[in-house]
């Protein structure tokens, strides 16, 4: 077929190419060793978080409509098996694109981070010739036009040199690390196709058709990571295996608090505290919710050896403020950040850029004060081109500040005026006898399709709640917003009990200490009478079997 001087030439240049794959590879294993042998918390992060096998399952199984807290409890998921440690199929398929999807702290960026520097370091995967890391936090930042190979040198200047060539003859890993955080559409019935890997082309597009295949069909080898509320950003037929991340197994629960609280006793105290509270023992399958309850626990003089309520999360972050002490030091911080909080949360963005600050007239110097004095709440990172990005510990401590937030903004008022405490009574007044404020709330999260608010909800009623109690005690006649407020979500609740926000309407319920609804469902169960004849026994029928369901776990 071939001619011998055609044959030699081949040769040679097959030579020259796997020389040059091989400088680019070794160049590119030094870059990502250095980047990633320091966890992005620095000290912040316990080795054990880092280091440990995180266990997943394959296929789907979580409700992309429910909020991510409901997500965590044992009726939502289903524990596997395997390690997430290896890009190969664990079936004889080929995988061109995989996507690993799991809720927000559960440790899909921590996976991705271990796999690239075992890979670095050539403990793993040595059958893939090149890895690039393509974070969509950072992808945000570019809005030229570029080729996939100039995209390729804006993460990674330093291959300038030896050049990034022959991708097309190589076996290469792209990872895009947190769909959920692309801000820019991805249209994938209607995107423009590119072929060539020094064609220019936005972003997006890019990104589409090399998801698609378009480019690098039969060389690149994709895993793509998301939030499940994300996923469906890209279309199943294009995806070739999902897998879900499922955080702490019980026992590296224990393992975990064992290690991170010096304290033996403590630690037995802390654990047993624990699993006497269902929900935050079940959300503590999330590292970085571990990581905050090893820190607030610790301090504890003591741990009360009691059953606590299962689903009241506000008293967990009122302490940990308290233990960052920022309210006493720094009231202005958390309105700044609070107001950041929730008009992204809104916007249902969990990343920021310095545009995000100016909107909320945070000064970019002051932002990064906040980043680096209180590092488990709000964090900077520095991105391409040098840009910042900013970001919360957790998207929990986001929906926390964003709530706080909201009810100091009643009216509008003047938030210059937060450093003024008799003015922070004031308004923690009015918001606390306004019902139509908190109504808002409600309303504001039922209109959410993904349940991203859902948790915004609860803790805007567990503080109120928590106000209500300590006003009480002060000698303050009792608010008749919160009564309002449980008529107002118990009529929400039953006039669409099969709504994907029930299950969180129910939990706003408790966070407020009524159960009433659930002894109803419970009457109703066993008379089959309506404990209210204004709904239907359908509704009823439907409320408590969903009730059943979620107590099921």
């Amino acid at each position: 077929m071939f001619s011998p001087g055609k044959k030699k030439r081949l040769t040679e240049q097959r030579k020259v190419s796997a020389s040059h794959v091989g400088e680019l590879r070794n160049k590119l294993k030094a870059i990502l060793k250095k980047k990633y042998q320091c966890p992005p918390g620095g000290e912040t992060e316990h080795p054990f978080y880092i280091h440990c096998d995180l266990h997943y399952q394959a296929g789907e199984s979580s409700k992309v409509n429910q909020h991510e807290y409901i997500l965590t409890q044992p009726d939502y998921r289903r524990r596997h098996q395997a390690k997430c440690s290896s890009l190969n199929s664990e079936v004889d398929e080929p995988i061109r694109t995989a996507l690993t999807k799991g809720v927000s702290g559960i440790g899909k960026t921590s996976q991705v981070r271990k796999i690239i520097l075992n890979w670095a370091e050539g403990k793993g995967n040595q059958e893939v010739q090149l890895i690039f890391p393509l974070p969509f936090r950072e992808l945000n930042l570019l809005k030229e036009r570029l080729s996939l190979i100039e995209l390729l040198y804006e993460f990674f200047p330093e291959l300038k040199e030896p050049g990034i060539s022959n991708l097309e003859n190589c076996r290469v890993g792209f990872f895009l690390d947190g769909l959920d955080e692309f801000r820019r559409p991805l249209d994938f019935n209607n995107c423009l196709m590119v072929t060539d890997v020094t064609e220019a082309s936005s972003v997006p597009a890019l990104l589409t058709n090399l998801i698609i295949g378009n480019l690098l069909p039969s060389a690149a080898h994709i895993w793509i990571t998301s939030r499940p509320a994300a996923v469906s950003r890209i279309p199943l037929q294009y995806i070739d295996r999902v897998s879900e991340i499922e955080g702490f197994t019980d026992s590296q629960k224990e393992e975990f608090f064992r290690r991170a609280i010096n304290d033996k006793d403590q630690a037995k105290a802390v654990i047993t505290y624990l699993k006497n509270s269902k929900g935050l023992y079940d959300l503590c399958q999330i590292p970085f919710i571990c990581s905050i309850s090893a820190s607030i626990l610790e301090k504890q003089p003591y741990v009360p050896d009691k059953t606590c309520d299962p689903v009241a999360l506000t008293p967990l972050f009122n302490e940990l403020l308290v233990l960052l002490q920022l309210r006493r030091r720094n009231v202005k911080m958390v309105d700044e950040l609070g107001e950041l909080a929730f008009k992204q949360l809104v916007k249902g963005n969990t990343v920021f850029y310095e545009e995000d600050l100016r909107e909320c007239n945070i000064d970019v110097q002051v932002a990064a004060m906040y980043a680096k004095v209180n590092i488990p709440i709000f964090r900077e990172d520095i991105g391409l081109q040098q840009k910042k990005m900013y970001y919360f510990g957790h998207t929990t401590i986001q929906e926390f500040f964003a709530a706080m937030r909201f009810l100091q903004s009643v009216d509008g008022q003047d938030e210059n005026r937060a450093d003024d405490r008799k003015t922070q009574i004031e308004r923690s007044l009015w918001f606390f006898r306004d019902a139509n404020h908190l109504k808002s709330a409600v309303d504001l999260t039922l209109r959410s399709k993904t349940g991203h608010m859902d948790l915004f909800l609860r803790f805007v009623l567990g503080i109120a709640q928590n106000f209500n109690q300590m006003f009480s005690v002060a000698g303050f006649s009792p608010s008749t917003a919160l009564p309002e407020m449980l008529v107002y979500i118990k009529k929400k609740v039953m006039e669409n009990p099969s709504s994907p926000r029930t299950l969180n309407l129910l939990n706003c319920l408790r966070e407020l200490e009524d159960y009433s609804l659930d002894n109803d469902c419970v009457c109703f169960l066993k008379t089959g009478i309506p404990p209210d004849a204004k709904y239907p026994p359908a509704h009823w029928s439907d409320l408590a079997s969903l009730l059943v369901a979620s107590k099921s776990g």
